[in-house]
């Protein structure tokens, strides 16, 4: 919602204020083209043209004012901040500048220093559609800025399942240890769920560079017709926050997560997952964690498959286009166990994955994303005589629609694969949910 808010306020005074002052162009023609293609939104192009022209004149007002305009919509703030700057110079009260600027480091989040700069423009008169979104302005950054910040999300909706158990596509096994063939037993089910989660982060801002982060999840899922299969999960992360500049934040974070089946608390898990973000440039940001866990059944039959996790996972989210971003990952997972004889509980894994984000409008995004992943075991399986090995190949299509009423509508469509060279552990399904969110 937030960034709805920002994008609404960008309209507004992009049209409220428009009109500036400014001085003649020697380039006439070449001025005029150069502003077609900027109000066509073309603004890589007018960038190009309105930089030409800016070599041959410096101090031009009007070439200024639309290279920082078509600096703003490519998201180079600096090089805008120096374009408002030059022109600040020569017409230091001009208002339009100034507010124009004051978004720039809004846009940075430099907060403070557009409060400041927001404040001063409220003390001068402008129409009353400008002054109220002035307001907003300074609502966000308040919000922002303050020691204390809470948001969250509440989901709720229904899925689809068309094999619940797994179950593999054959009627029966050749089980190599006792050379013999067995039936398969799984029962073939499709079925219906509906789930709600609630996620409720809590943000305390020591200062500008390190935070306190209080993060719970809370999950539900009952399955018509089979209770068994209910799933209850809660999580707790607490981290602390350090941002290093404006492109690299790392949080250095804990977890506790809780998870029961049916109506049995079946998993305790603790551990820590530290978290990078990088802003490696204006279109390119670099998403990495670490998992250790530390898992403990509560079940005794299952006090066998006690074991220790580790996961790593890379991601990218690479801006093509205005309304396109492709985000590749990578995830390596490894789990061992404690002890016991139980095989099929240690393995290696590596997932490659790629995603698109496509925003169709305002209102509609499109998300599909196809993975493919390898998991090796590490002992030889007591009935079939090898070590096992999966392939894994996943197709997802996710899409979401925003309400005015602020709530988002999400649907997706969800296809798995997985081959095996043991029998059993072969299957395909897919599911299909329909899912409200209501951000807060």
């Amino acid at each position: 919602m937030y960034k709805f808010k920002v994008l609404f306020l960008v309209i507004v005074f992009s049209n409220s204020l428009f009109g500036v002052l400014l001085n003649d162009i020697n380039n006439s023609i070449q001025y005029d083209e150069a502003l077609k293609v900027f109000k066509q939104k073309d603004y890589k192009t007018s960038y190009k043209l309105f930089y030409k022209l800016f070599l041959d004149d410096l101090e031009n007002l009007n070439v200024n004012f639309y290279l920082a305009r078509s600096s703003f919509e490519l998201k180079n703030y600096d090089e805008a901040i120096s374009a408002y700057e030059r022109i600040i110079i020569q017409k230091p009260t001009n208002s339009r500048v100034q507010l124009e600027l004051a978004r720039c480091y809004f846009m940075q989040q430099n907060y403070q220093e557009a409060k400041m700069m927001f404040m001063m423009l409220k003390k001068k008169e402008h129409p009353i559609n400008v002054v109220k979104n002035i307001d907003r302005y300074l609502a966000i950054i308040d919000k922002k800025i303050s020691k204390h910040s809470f948001s969250g999300m509440f989901m709720g909706g229904v899925v689809y399942d068309s094999n619940l158990n797994n179950k593999a596509s054959s009627d029966n096994f050749y089980i190599p240890k006792y050379s013999v063939n067995f039936v398969n037993s799984t029962k073939d089910v499709s079925a219906l769920a509906h789930q709600e989660v609630l996620i409720f982060n809590h943000k305390y801002k020591y200062n500008r560079a390190i935070s306190l982060k209080n993060n719970f999840m809370f999950y539900n899922k009952s399955v018509n017709n089979n209770s068994d299969k209910n799933v209850q999960f809660t999580s707790y992360n607490p981290a602390l926050s350090y941002s290093y500049k404006n492109n690299l934040i790392i949080d250095y974070g804990l977890f506790i997560d809780r998870l029961w089946f049916g109506s049995v608390l079946l998993l305790d898990s603790y551990g820590i997952v530290p978290k990078v973000n990088y802003k490696y440039s204006n279109n390119l940001i670099i998403n990495s964690f670490l998992k250790y866990q530390i898992k403990s059944n509560k079940v005794n039959s299952n006090k066998d498959k006690d074991s220790k996790y580790l996961q790593f996972n890379l991601s990218l989210n690479k801006t093509l286009s205005e309304t396109l971003r492709i985000i590749p990952s990578i995830v390596f997972e490894n789990e061992r166990k404690d002890g016991g004889t139980l095989t099929n509980i240690d393995y290696d894994s590596l997932l490659v994955g790629v995603g698109l984000n496509y925003k169709y409008s305002n209102k509609i995004s499109i998300f599909p994303k196809l993975t493919y992943k390898e998991k090796k075991y590490k002992e030889i399986d007591s009935n079939y005589l090898v070590k096992q090995k999966n392939d894994e190949y996943n197709y997802n299509l996710t899409g979401t629609y925003l309400f005015d009423i602020g709530v988002i509508g999400q649907g997706i469509l969800n296809y798995s694969d997985v081959d095996s060279n043991i029998e059993p552990s072969k299957y395909k399904k897919y599911t299909v949910s329909i899912n409200f969110i209501k951000p807060f």
